[in-house]
């Protein structure tokens, strides 16, 4: 009997033709902002790093005024939701949420992040470093979206570094948390923010959107079996 070649052909979900598609988009995104406004990527990560003051960039007006950010945020949106889509389904060993809902957490955490920030800044009288703080928020987590996109491709098309793949993936994201946390108590320090305000906003606006997306990714004891 002659089994048909599709029977044969390896199903490896992680790297289905709607993934490539993904992917294709990110890549037409970030060069589509290039094309546009040429040293846009490079000013992002100079300012998450410290090394461009925001003023010199043009784009002090707010993140809401800014068209062209608003691309790298959706470029990290969709970045880190096919990451943890990935993560989940290669820890569950099949497709247990979809890929539009793990894209919708990290939108989900600015949400959070940006109301906390929005009501300390009302509760403290204070909105001009929260602001100043927000939009350096959004501006870590585009970049970071940026370093994570070779990294969901090496886990979509070679399974054979998947594992170390995603595990890359994680430590890239604690490192930019960690990096961005220790940028807001600077900026607080330096700004002369008492450290008790500092704290709050920390816990507030950073750390609890952050335990949220930890709960969801979180799988159960039977999903940790199959590692």
């Amino acid at each position: 009997m002659e089994v048909p070649i599709d029977a044969l052909r390896y199903d490896d979900v992680l790297s289905a033709d709607w993934v490539t598609a993904v992917v294709l988009a990110l890549l037409l995104g970030i060069a589509w902002v290039n094309i546009l406004s040429p040293g846009h990527w490079w000013s992002l990560i100079g300012e998450v790093l410290g090394l461009v003051p925001e003023r010199q960039t043009g784009r002090s007006d707010g993140w809401g005024q800014d068209r062209m950010f608003l691309v790298p945020i959706v470029v990290g949106v969709l970045t880190m939701g096919l990451l943890l889509w990935q993560l989940d389904t290669h820890v569950r060993g099949a497709v247990h949420r979809s890929y539009a809902f793990w894209s919708g957490v990290p939108m989900a955490v600015i949400m959070v992040h940006l109301l906390a920030t929005r009501g300390l800044a009302v509760v403290l009288r204070d909105g001009g470093i929260l602001g100043f703080s927000a939009r350096k928020g959004l501006r870590s987590f585009a970049v970071a979206g940026l370093l994570l996109l070779p990294v969901v491709v090496v886990v979509a098309y070679r399974p054979e570094w998947r594992w170390a793949g995603l595990m890359t993936g994680c430590v890239v994201l604690m490192a930019a948390l960690v990096y961005r946390w220790v940028q807001v108590v600077r900026t607080g320090w330096i700004s002369g923010v008492p450290l008790r305000f500092i704290m709050i906003y920390l816990c507030t606006a950073e750390i609890v959107p952050v335990l949220l997306l930890v709960q969801v990714l979180r799988p159960p004891v039977r999903a940790l079996s199959n590692l």
